[in-house]
């Protein structure tokens, strides 16, 4: 098995500047949904917000792994993120300084 499949230029980032967990989500929807244009950005959004309320994704060692999984999302995808300034969590959390953005279908396999 390769990453190729699932990586895009498109999906690659580059934070220069300090923002907040949801601003990062949108710029990561908008993205996602360049290149999967069926898919409704505002629900890719709602489920990346939602999944990190639930229990942080932020490991200690400043590495975040937020995920949605959505009914009917073509595949799977992965959105790179290298952050050169602070990304905001949220309190007690790590900041993370690479972060990879998974989503999928539960239905079908990653």
């Amino acid at each position: 098995m390769t990453l190729e499949p699932f990586l895009h230029p498109e999906l690659a980032l580059v934070l220069e500047e300090r923002t907040t967990c949801e601003n990062l989500f949108k710029q990561v929807c908008s993205r996602i949904q360049k290149v999967h244009p069926d898919c409704d950005s505002q629900q890719l959004l709602k489920a990346l917000v939602e999944r990190e309320a639930s229990t942080s994704t932020v490991t200690p060692e400043g590495v975040a792994f937020p995920h949605a999984i959505i009914e009917g999302f073509p595949g799977a995808s992965i959105v790179v993120i290298t952050a050169r300034d602070e990304v905001d969590f949220g309190p007690d959390q790590a900041t993370p300084g690479i972060i990879f953005c998974l989503f999928g279908d539960a239905g079908k396999p990653w």
